[in-house]
């Protein structure tokens, strides 16, 4: 029944929200792991059906960030939350339905959300950082100029500008390709070229400041 596991899921949010338990300590963190099963079962049931029409729900996605944010260092909390916004994302993304993010997921609230997760990008858990990386791929990319992308020309929006921001539209997947990568001669190279690209736009200016701790962490977390 779809209301018990919501009415399950919405009793460990509010005994989460009251606990005074220090959050590293085993109680507490088993709490956060049954809060990441349920509301990995709640999108897996709500989206058993949707599967060819779906849309993005405001009230999902505003709830899935505000815990992925609240238990940030919690793996079983990130790892729904990134499911949950690829199984409803990457179709529309694979259709070109990219007419307009989810008000969550906008340049606007890419900052603040960029300085939340930051520091998981160096996290020691190899996992924590990718969960993080595959949230913030899917929020707007932030540019230099906002005019270029809010009112670009017509005829160059699938060449030339894609093409002048193609950098700062992949810092983060880039990050990511590079973190879930096994290193072998071959990777080892394309995770150098994808390094080197970051570097290169960071130096030529063309990258966001507020991409600049994200690099900065994620380059720490490789050390890992």
């Amino acid at each position: 029944d779809s209301s018990l596991l919501i009415c399950f899921k919405n009793t460990l949010r509010q005994h989460l929200a009251a606990s005074v338990v220090n959050t590293f300590g085993a109680p507490e963190l088993m709490w956060q792991s049954l809060l990441g099963a349920a509301l990995s079962s709640c999108h897996k049931f709500y989206y058993s059906g949707r599967i060819n029409h779906l849309r993005p729900c405001h009230g999902d996605v505003e709830e899935a960030l505000s815990l992925a944010k609240c238990y940030k260092s919690c793996i079983q909390v990130l790892s729904p939350v990134a499911d949950y916004l690829d199984f409803v994302y990457r179709p529309l993304l694979a259709n070109d339905d990219i007419s307009k993010a989810c008000p969550e997921l906008q340049a606007n609230n890419a900052e603040d959300a960029f300085n939340i997760f930051s520091e998981n990008l160096r996290h020691p858990n190899k996992d924590v950082r990718l969960m993080t990386l595959r949230i913030l791929c899917h929020f707007e990319t932030l540019f230099l100029n906002p005019c270029f992308e809010e009112h670009p020309p017509k005829k160059k929006l699938k060449t030339e500008g894609i093409q002048k921001s193609s950098t700062e539209r992949n810092v983060l997947q880039i990050l990511h390709t590079v973190q879930a990568s096994h290193i072998t001669v071959s990777t080892g190279k394309e995770s150098v070229s994808g390094i080197n690209r970051i570097r290169t736009g960071l130096s030529a200016g063309r990258i966001h400041d507020a991409y600049v701790p994200l690099v900065f962490n994620g380059m720490i977390g490789l050390f890992h």
